[in-house]
């Protein structure tokens, strides 16, 4: 394995140029517009903040307004549970392992189909978060341990229950349903690659999207041939739990555990292995993978919520912020010159980012 000590910026040298970009589903997009309460995500155009990066645009699409739930989880949720219900699966409960958004995105979605939900979540989850899913009418199951701790216990339990388990992290036996929620997610690209158009504006040659257990980036990653011309690409993680860094420096290419403490504010980024359906494609479509600090997301948040260059605000919470703070450093980190060289940054580079949840937790409940 290559050197892990402190390393925070790792080119991907298992990148496939020739990689191949997955069509839309339209099917997808169809199913959301006729869900009550759909309206597209705003897609904001930061130009104080393109100007301080030394770079010509950043798009920022805002999920924090998706489905007044707060984050972007509910697309592939609710998705997923379409297609079972499609395939003639309706189960009487649904289960899940969550930080927070997609326990509540599940538990929304089934609530909606009159499905009972019960959502395993780590014994470090915040009680604002246990809250807004019990709020869902779903059941909260309070685990010992970490994010993955609650995986293992929700596949555990609901195989000996009965229980269809509705996760956005693939593992050995278990990859179907993660693809659906994958799937869903593209609707965010149709969103984006529309609102380009309908504006006039020029695609993204530069896509910064979040890290975590991956599902998220792969479904970005791999549809962004819709909006243009491949773009390059990075994807970002909490210093302590940088799972997908880690995977990018084994010699093989392999899936590997987080190096880090697993001790981090951007919740729902803390996870310690990668999504087995999700790692492959990222593998292949990922220029650089870059860690951040709490630190810098902490600062992203705040000035993202009040911005001084005549910006409109942004409520984001840490790992909505993670995007926009791995892209400030990968413009401004004297450390990050190959990262930089590896995506051509110039002044030229239109950036897309994503704030993928509004501020959930409490010391940031008060921002804009």
């Amino acid at each position: 394995m290559i050197e892990r000590q402190k390393m925070r910026l790792l080119v991907n040298p298992f990148r496939d140029p020739e990689a191949e970009f997955i069509p839309l589903n339209p099917a997808v997009s169809a199913f959301h517009r006729s869900v009550d309460g759909y309206a597209p995500t705003p897609l904001v155009m930061l130009s104080g903040l393109a100007d301080e990066l030394g770079i010509a645009r950043v798009y920022l699409k805002d999920e924090s307004h998706r489905f007044g739930l707060g984050a972007f989880k509910s697309l592939g949720a609710s998705w997923a549970l379409h297609r079972l219900m499609e395939d003639g699966v309706t189960p009487q409960v649904v289960s899940t392992a969550s930080a927070g958004n997609h326990g509540r995105g599940l538990a929304w979605a089934a609530r909606r189909s009159g499905i009972k939900a019960v959502v395993f979540m780590s014994d470090s989850t915040a009680d604002v978060r246990i809250a807004l899913i019990r709020g869902e009418g779903a059941r909260v199951v309070v685990v010992p341990g970490s994010y993955d701790d609650a995986v293992e216990q929700c596949a555990a339990v609901s195989q000996r229950e009965g229980w269809q388990v509705v996760s956005d992290v693939g593992y050995d036996g278990y990859d179907v349903i993660p693809r659906w929620v994958g799937e869903g997610y593209g609707t965010i690209i149709d969103e984006v690659a529309a609102q380009l158009s309908e504006s006039n504006l020029a695609p993204p040659n530069l896509v910064v999207v979040q890290g975590g257990v991956g599902c998220l980036a792969s479904a970005v990653l791999s549809h962004t041939g819709v909006l243009g011309p491949r773009p390059c690409t990075v994807v970002v993680e909490p210093e302590e739990a940088d799972c997908l860094l880690s995977s990018a420096a084994t010699a093989d290419g392999s899936a590997a555990p987080s190096m880090g403490s697993q001790v981090t504010t951007m919740v729902g980024l803390n996870c310690r292995l990668p999504s087995t359906t999700a790692w492959p494609v990222i593998r292949q479509h990922t220029d650089v993978f870059l860690s951040v600090s709490d630190d810098e997301v902490h600062g992203m948040m705040d000035q993202l919520a009040t911005p001084q260059h005549g910006d409109p605000p942004v409520a984001s919470g840490s790992s909505g912020a993670a995007g926009v703070a791995g892209l400030a450093a990968l413009c401004l980190d004297p450390e990050f010159l190959l990262g930089r060289e590896a995506v051509g940054l110039t002044s030229e580079t239109r950036a897309l980012v994503f704030s993928t949840e509004g501020p959930i937790d409490a010391k940031f409940l008060d921002a804009p």
